[in-house]
């Protein structure tokens, strides 16, 4: 499963979108049934 930004997307003051979101919660994001099943089923 690849977590990565989309090319599209648009960096924020030059950081990657993803990455305003603390890392333990990104985690339990990536974690989750809904991720998994619905945004890479």
């Amino acid at each position: 499963m690849a977590n990565r930004t989309s090319r599209d997307a648009h960096t924020v003051k030059g950081t990657n979108p993803q990455y305003l979101i603390e890392k333990i919660i990104r985690t339990r994001i990536y974690d989750s049934i809904y991720w998994k099943e619905q945004c890479f089923g």
